[in-house]
């Protein structure tokens, strides 16, 4: 486990891509009020893109994916914040196929909007092709089994999402 997740920033080169994502045009954001508490939520294409602190280390992103399962972290991401062992029993199969080689992070807090949740033995894998598809760094994804729980409001326009857990949609 390292003591520095390093200098590079991905939230802020989202930031910096999102600003220039409207064939030159200047976003006009505006926060309603009521939505002061929302948080900040990156469009990619078509992904979604939330800022996630992991352990408490400076904030990643993470794709909301509810076509996947579970939560996932990559390689890179587990490594600064927990310790990492390889797992050979775990199989994972994504849109390009399976994944070849599978890890499991020892415990790892993911922490996004007011939500916060508690993993142990979290999967982790190489997300670069993914991340090389949406053109910037992902750092994970907030899957399914996360999601379902929470109430989801989202404005594209402003690029704000808010993340509500809801008791009854736990199962």
């Amino acid at each position: 486990m390292r003591a520095e997740a390093g200098n590079h920033d991905p939230v802020q080169d989202a930031q910096d891509q999102d600003a220039q994502s409207q064939d030159g045009q200047d976003k006009d954001r505006y926060v309603a009020p009521g939505m002061e508490d929302y948080t900040t939520v990156f469009r990619f294409d078509h992904m979604l893109l939330v800022p996630t602190t992991l352990n408490g280390f400076p904030p990643k992103l993470f794709l909301m994916d509810t076509g996947s399962d579970h939560n996932y972290i990559s390689l890179q991401a587990a490594r600064e914040v927990t310790k990492v062992h390889e797992d050979f029993d775990t199989h994972v199969r994504g849109l390009n196929g399976r994944v070849k080689k599978i890890f499991r992070a020892d415990k790892v807090t993911l922490s996004f909007g007011r939500y916060k949740q508690e993993n142990q033995d979290l999967i982790v894998f190489d997300h670069s092709s993914l991340s090389r598809e949406a053109g910037t760094e992902i750092s994970g994804t907030l899957g399914f089994a996360l999601l379902q729980m929470l109430k989801i409001k989202i404005d594209y326009r402003d690029g704000l999402v808010d993340f509500d857990y809801n008791s009854t949609r736990v199962h």
